[in-house]
Order: C-alpha cells, then structure tokens, then sequence
C-alpha cells in the first residue's frame, strides 16, 4: 500500500506561503507589463522610469518578505 500523504501541520503557514507566492507572480507580471509599455512607446520619459525603478523596489520588498521555515518552530512555542 502506498503512503497517504500527511496533512498539512500548520494551515495558516501553508495560506501564507501561498498568498506571498500569489503576490510574487502578481508583481513579475507587473514589471514585466510595465517593462513592455516602456519599450513599445519608443521613448522613455523621466516619470515612465520613476514608474519603472518604483515597481522594481516594490517588487524586490516583496520577495524579501517570503514567510521563513523557521516560522514553524516560533510558533509552536506560543
């Protein structure tokens, strides 16, 4: 017989990884979207670049973010 996969220890661990991985294709889609708009009008203005560098930092803050493993053992302590 085959093993039956073991539930998930920790539910709320497992909603937050998923909503940062959620949040993290959200903002690939993002710089990559605004990226392409940059690119397609041929010339690049000062504000289109602010736009760009302000995604990119937003987006890097966003993947700094990821929930830690470690998580796991602090909670359980409370």
């Amino acid at each position: 017989m085959r093993a039956q996969p073991t539930p998930t220890r920790n539910p709320q661990r497992s909603l937050k990884q998923r909503i940062w991985l959620l949040g993290a294709g959200c903002w690939l889609f993002g710089i990559v979207d605004r990226s392409i708009a940059l690119l397609a009008d041929g010339s690049l203005s000062g504000v289109d670049g602010i736009q760009l560098l302000i995604i990119a930092f937003f987006g890097v803050c966003w993947l700094l973010l990821k929930p830690s493993r470690s998580l796991q053992s602090s909670e359980s302590s409370h």
